[in-house]
């Protein structure tokens, strides 16, 4: 058989070898990956089905529920949608518009339209 038939194969063999090479050359060792820090701190306390507390999730305020003697996910209980902007009636006018709070939680003060 001739060369030309096995260069293709030859080829790809040593790209492979050359491949795995500087791969394993520049990988980075395990000492040198560095993890976050894991150090959390929670109280778990027990609790009676259906008592709720506050919480602060995101930094708003939220309630916690109880439920089967576990403490469940916190509810922030959103009015608005965080950002959205409505408009301010006086007399059934408009007369400018306020916006809705990060939290969702509430609107600013109403910011009168300059007329």
């Amino acid at each position: 058989m001739e060369l030309r038939y096995y260069l293709p194969l030859l080829l790809l063999f040593v790209l492979t070898i050359t491949f795995i090479y500087v791969f394993f050359l520049y990988a980075p060792s395990a000492n040198a990956i560095s993890f976050p820090s894991t150090k959390y701190t929670t109280e778990i306390t027990a609790c009676k089905s259906g008592d709720s507390t506050s919480c602060i999730i995101n930094s708003c305020s939220g309630t916690v529920r109880c439920v089967n003697g576990i403490w469940g996910g916190g509810i922030v209980s959103q009015s608005c949608i965080p950002g959205e902007e409505t408009n301010c009636y006086t007399q059934a006018c408009s007369v400018g518009h306020k916006t809705c709070n990060e939290c969702g939680t509430g609107y600013s003060s109403c910011v009168f339209d300059k007329k």
